[in-house]
Parts: structure tokens; C-alpha cells; sequence
């Protein structure tokens, strides 16, 4: 007994030095972060030589790369550029090229590192071609990394590969992807029009495509959009009628009108959501017929969207208690009580 509790003792004892260890190895790691970091600004604002400064690199060039990754996460772009210069100015290149290198690790945190360096480190001309290939690394997280960093260059060029990456149904988590694709500008909007266009585009792809076009606003793509209605793939409906309400382009109002009389209650689920970026009377007779469909979710979406729908909307929906359904009532009351919560608060 005695023999335990002096292991246990022994083994307590080991796991508080440890941590101290640890804490102060970390806390050595952001001091030494931050001076790399007030260095470096003392280069860019001329109190610093460049010679000083890769005198300074060379004994901390274990952290250059993540300190200048993160002074550049969320500067403006000409700050960007100038944090570029800082590795050639001071004649540091064997540090992309240690970085370059270490994609052929076989560790697949090393490849995910670089993927997320890579851009604030370097030229796009020579980080393009290495993220590109990451697209296609076994590791989602790298392969996500990668994305990421070809959406901090803004090259939409790089758009199409992001989603011929798509192939395989499901490799990619599609909200992540749409997030990524955001990033990029209005540039964007041609490719992934032309994209939705592209008989081997994947399904997969298309729901992001449609996704962001939507959250663009693109009106320029309706024509295109409207086609994907009839699409063999529900997600690919489903995705395309709220787009299409998103984008609030009054050319699409009659298609998504016809939508509530699609035999899926999925696309007159996604259509009734959509009506609600469309105020008026054709909208608010369209939703409270709505009132009454047979699923819950088509009710549901109705009732939302004409709450969503201002003055009008709400009087469609006290109408509606007085229904001689009762599921009108029931989800008339629902929304107006939910309202009138929200008011409170």
C-alpha cells in the first residue's frame, strides 16, 4: 500500500512539473513571437536595417513564418505586401524553400502548416502552383488549408480546381466550401456561372456554385439558375430556389412562385422561403394558401416567411386564425406568438 501511494505520489509530482513546463515553455514561445514581431514592424516603419533584421531572422527563423502569418491574417493589402518583402529584403529565401520542402513531409501537420503559411510568406506566383497541388492531399484538413490559402489570394482562376475537388460525393463539408468560395470577389461570378454550365461539374460542386451565387446576389445569373430547377438532383433544386429568393431579382418571382405547386415538398419548402424576399399581394395570397399543405415544414416556412413580410404579412397571418384548418391556425399562431416574443425581448 505504502509502495502505491508513493508511485502515486511521485507520478502527482511529475505532472505538476510538467505543466510548469510546459506553461513556461509556452509563455518563452509568445515572448519571443512578440519581439519577432515588434522587430519586423520596426523594419517596415525604417528603424531597422535590413541586415539588423536577418541577423535577428537567423536566430528566429523557427517563428518567422507563423508571426508573419499572422500579422498578415487580417492586415489590408498593401500592409500584406510589404510584410512579402520582408524574407528577399533580407535575403532570407532559404526559408520558403525549407517551407516548399516540407510538403513532401510525410507528417500531415507539416503539409497543413504550410498550406496555412504559405500565402503570407510568399509571392502568389510561386504559392499557387504548391496549394493547387495540395487539393488533392489524402487529408481533408490540408486539403481545406489549401482552399483557404487560394481564396487569401483572390486568383479566381483557382475557383474551378477548388471544385473539380468535389469529385468524390461528400469529401468536402459543403458549408466549409461555400464559406471559402465567399472569400473570393465578384470575379468569382462568371467562372462559377459558366461552372454550373460544365457537364462534368460535380453535383457536390454545383450546390456550392448555386450557393454563393445566391449569397453574391448575382442577377446574372438567373437565366442560368432557372434552368437548374428542373434538376435530376433534389439538393440541387432545393439549393437553387433559395438562391434564386436570395438573390431578390424580380425575374425569378415566377418561377419560384410556381414552385409551391411542385409535387416535392421540399421544393415548395424551399420556395415558400424564398417568397418571403418578395413582398406583395401575389407572395402573401401564394403563402397563405400555404398555410394549409399537408407538411409541416411547407406550413412552417409559409407562416416564417409571411411574418417576415411586414404589416401585410402579419395581418395574412390573424386572417388565417380564423381558418377552417386547423393546421393554418395552429401555424398562424405559432409565428404570430414567436413575433410578439421577439418584440418583448
Amino acid at each position: 500500500m505504502l509502495v502505491l501511494l508513493a508511485i502515486v505520489s511521485i507520478l502527482s509530482v511529475a505532472v505538476i512539473f510538467y505543466n510548469l513546463y510546459a506553461n513556461y515553455r509556452q509563455k518563452r514561445i509568445a515572448l519571443s513571437r512578440e519581439w519577432l514581431k515588434n522587430c519586423i514592424e520596426s523594419y517596415l516603419h525604417g528603424n531597422l536595417s535590413a541586415n539588423a533584421l536577418q541577423k535577428l531572422i537567423h536566430s528566429q527563423n523557427a517563428e518567422l513564418v507563423g508571426v508573419l502569418a499572422q500579422m498578415g491574417e487580417s492586415a489590408n493589402p498593401v500592409y500584406r505586401a510589404r510584410l512579402l518583402s520582408v524574407i528577399p529584403e533580407c535575403h532570407c529565401e532559404f526559408i520558403i524553400s525549407k517551407e516548399l520542402y516540407r510538403l513532401k513531409s510525410t507528417s500531415w501537420l507539416d503539409r497543413f502548416n504550410v498550406m496555412t503559411y504559405l500565402p503570407f510568406i510568399t509571392s502568389a506566383e510561386i504559392a499557387t502552383q504548391p496549394l493547387l497541388h495540395g487539393l488533392g492531399d489524402e487529408y481533408l484538413d490540408v486539403r481545406i488549408a489549401a482552399a483557404q490559402s487560394l481564396s487569401e489570394l483572390d486568383d479566381p482562376s483557382s475557383i474551378r480546381p477548388i471544385l473539380a475537388s468535389l469529385a468524390l460525393q461528400g469529401s468536402w463539408p459543403i458549408k466549409r466550401l461555400i464559406e471559402i468560395i465567399l472569400r473570393f470577389d465578384d470575379r468569382a461570378i462568371p467562372i462559377l456561372v459558366q461552372y454550373l454550365k460544365d457537364p462534368a461539374a460535380s453535383e457536390s460542386g454545383i450546390q456550392v456554385a448555386i450557393a454563393v451565387l445566391g449569397y453574391k446576389k448575382a442577377s446574372s445569373s438567373i437565366s442560368t439558375l432557372t434552368q437548374l430547377t428542373s434538376h435530376i438532383n433534389l439538393e440541387i433544386r432545393i439549393e437553387t430556389y433559395g438562391a434564386l429568393g436570395s438573390i431578390e431579382d424580380a425575374s425569378a418571382f415566377p418561377m419560384i412562385l410556381g414552385g409551391m405547386l411542385d409535387d416535392r415538398w421540399e421544393i415548395r419548402s424551399a420556395s415558400a422561403k424564398a417568397l418571403g424576399y418578395f413582398p406583395g399581394a401575389v407572395s402573401i395570397s401564394a403563402l397563405q394558401r400555404g398555410l394549409t399543405d399537408r407538411v409541416w415544414w411547407v406550413r412552417f416556412n409559409c407562416a416564417s416567411s409571411l411574418g417576415d413580410l411586414g404589416v401585410d404579412g402579419k395581418e395574412a397571418l390573424l386572417q388565417s386564425l380564423k381558418s377552417p384548418d386547423r393546421f393554418a391556425r395552429e401555424i398562424s399562431q405559432m409565428i404570430l406568438d414567436r413575433s410578439h416574443s421577439e418584440v418583448s425581448v
